[in-house]
C-alpha cells in the first residue's frame, strides 16, 4: 500500500514547487513592471495608472536579414569576400567557391598560376590565369580584353565553364580549403 501512494505524494510535492516558481515568477514581473511606472519609463505602454497597465500590441521589430553576406572567407579581405560573396550570387554552389578558392588562393582574377603546362595544341608552355583559365584550352577567354579588366566577367564566364564540365584542378582537391569558408 505505502509503494501505492508514494508516486502519487511525490507527484503532489512536484505540482506544489511548480506553482511556487510560477507565483515567483509572476510576482517578478509585477515588481518590474511597478517599477518601471513609478520610474516614469512608460516606454512601451499606452496607459500606465496607479490600477491598469495597458501595452502596446504592435508588431515586433523585423530584422533585414538580407544585408548580411550568406558566405564569408574567415580571415580574408573585404575584396576577397567580395569575390566570393559575388560566385555565391550567381551560383549559389558551394562546390563553386570551394574550387575557386582551391584553384587561386588569391581570388585575384588577375594571377598568372605558378605552373605551367604542356599544350599540345600549341606545341609550347601555357599558363592558367585568373580563377583557372588554361590559355591553351580557352585562348578565346585569356584573350578577351575583359579577362584581366573585369572579375566580374571573368567569374561568369568561368561559372559557364564549370556547369559546363569544364575540369578544374581545384575541383579536386576543394575539400582542402572548406575550414575558409562561412555559411550563414
Amino acid at each position: 500500500m505505502k509503494n501505492l501512494i508514494q508516486p502519487i505524494k511525490n507527484d503532489w510535492v512536484k505540482a506544489k514547487a511548480d506553482k511556487r516558481n510560477l507565483s515567483f515568477v509572476i510576482t517578478v514581473i509585477i515588481g518590474i513592471l511597478l517599477m518601471l511606472t513609478n520610474m516614469g519609463d512608460t516606454q512601451g505602454f499606452t496607459d500606465v495608472s496607479k490600477t491598469q497597465i495597458t501595452f502596446n500590441v504592435n508588431p515586433p521589430l523585423t530584422y533585414d536579414w538580407s544585408i548580411l553576406p550568406e558566405v564569408e572567407l574567415l580571415h580574408h579581405s573585404a575584396a576577397q569576400n567580395e569575390v566570393i560573396q559575388y560566385a555565391w550570387e550567381i551560383s549559389h554552389d558551394k562546390d563553386f567557391l570551394y574550387t575557386l578558392k582551391a584553384e587561386n588562393g588569391l581570388l585575384t582574377h588577375d594571377r598568372r598560376h605558378d605552373i605551367s603546362h604542356w599544350c599540345n595544341r600549341t606545341s609550347r608552355w601555357e599558363d592558367d590565369f585568373g580563377f583557372g583559365v588554361s590559355a591553351c584550352y580557352h585562348p578565346n577567354l585569356v584573350g578577351n580584353p575583359l579577362f584581366f579588366t573585369d572579375w566580374r566577367w571573368q567569374l561568369r564566364e568561368v561559372y559557364k565553364l564549370y556547369k559546363g564540365g569544364t575540369r578544374f584542378y581545384g575541383y579536386d582537391v576543394r575539400w582542402k580549403v572548406k575550414h575558409h569558408f562561412k555559411f550563414n
